[in-house]
């Protein structure tokens, strides 16, 4: 993509606006919004007409590319936007918006998960119907817990659980925007409880983003074994090698191995021990 070419091309600030907020959306291209950033921040410094929703606009662009950059530092260090016209109330929202993000680089780059419940929870203590403080507090527990290597939180899903049952309409609503994140995360407790029925519903939900994610990758592979699936399970796990060589990552060797061994014999056995990696 040239991107310079484009932005020279490109005679509003809308449409200029729209491509970065679709470049930083998306999961292979979002450091193109940079430069589109950076010349939007040009022209209303420029004409000296920066109004609220531009402002918000653009600051929510550098969190997330902060974060996408996994640069904590440079994350920490961006200014927050407040108007000396609106309630404490609202600039007390923008301050949280950045915490919030700082708490998913804890949970997801640097896997502090103490760090992140940490923070989640004086979030979640402050806006108490926040649906993405509530569901990423249920991640850094359940996070926590694999990486000790202990119990799964069971009080921590409750809580979600009880969380959900009280949103109003609307955030239900909002709910279907994390489907895919609620049931890859699911798949943990139902396999941990062994109920297949749930943890094949979930399954259904997926798609090769969380299907295939190595933080699941080995335990529904295994998982299937333990209910005498084998061919389910090679099959799972070709379907996954697939997508990796389709998205540029290298496919585990230890899981390599599974299929090399399953294609050969009628009983496949792995131990696969996969460190989590963030998308």
């Amino acid at each position: 993509v040239k991107t310079e070419k484009f932005i020279e091309q490109t005679y509003t600030v809308t449409e200029l606006q729209n491509a970065m907020i679709e470049a930083v959306n998306s999961i292979d291209n979002w450091s193109l919004a940079e430069p589109l950033l950076n010349k939007i921040e040009e022209h209303y410094n420029r004409v000296k007409h920066f109004d609220e929703n531009s402002q918000n606009l653009l600051y929510e662009v550098k969190l997330l590319l902060a974060f996408k950059e996994k640069n904590l530092t440079k994350l920490s260090l961006i200014s927050i936007p407040k108007s000396e016209y609106h309630s404490i109330e609202n600039n007390q929202l923008k301050e949280n918006r950045k915490a919030y993000i700082i708490a998913l680089h804890y949970l997801y780059t640097e896997n502090k998960y103490s760090e992140a419940i940490s923070k989640l929870e004086s979030l979640h203590s402050t806006e108490e119907e926040n649906l993405d403080y509530a569901f990423h507090l249920l991640r850094a527990k359940t996070l926590k817990a694999i990486s000790e290597k202990g119990n799964l939180p069971f009080d921590a899903l409750d809580n979600w659980k009880e969380f959900v049952s009280r949103l109003s309409e609307n955030s239900l609503k909002s709910l279907s925007t994390i489907e895919e994140a609620i049931e890859h995360n699911n798949l943990h407790y139902h396999i941990s409880n062994d109920n297949f029925s749930q943890f094949e519903n979930s399954i259904s939900k997926l798609t090769n983003r969380f299907l295939y994610d190595e933080e699941v990758l080995s335990k529904v592979f295994e998982y299937y074994l333990k209910h005498g699936m084998e061919e389910l399970a090679l099959s799972y796990l070709k379907g996954a090698e697939k997508y990796f060589e389709e998205s540029g990552k290298d496919f585990p060797s230890e899981l390599k191995t599974a299929i090399a061994g399953g294609e050969k014999t009628d009983t496949i056995k792995v131990k696969a021990s996969l460190d989590r990696k963030s998308t």
